[in-house]
């Protein structure tokens, strides 16, 4: 018996890709606009000079008291991550 992939099953197989994010080192899902992000961490390290310490990806930020706390693509704080609320 053969099976078949539906379309659904190809962006499944497509969104389930790893790659290595360049600031954090972790594996992130290889979606269409991390290219981008990855290109502005390249920037924020390599030309700008930004220790990857000080910066988190997808970290939360409350906006409000009210809303509940989403998440920005890209955070470069101004000290030590967690020492320093300072973005």
């Amino acid at each position: 018996m053969e099976t078949k992939q539906s379309k659904g099953d190809s962006q499944m197989c497509a969104q389930t890709r790893l790659i290595e994010d360049y600031a954090t080192g972790s594996e992130i899902p290889a979606k269409p606009e991390e290219q981008y992000r990855q290109e502005f961490e390249h920037t924020l390290i390599d030309d700008l000079g930004y220790p990857r310490e000080r910066i988190e990806i997808e970290y939360p930020i409350q906006r409000g008291s009210t809303r509940k706390a989403e998440a920005a693509d890209i955070i470069v704080f101004s000290g030590a991550v967690g020492m320093d609320e300072q973005i």
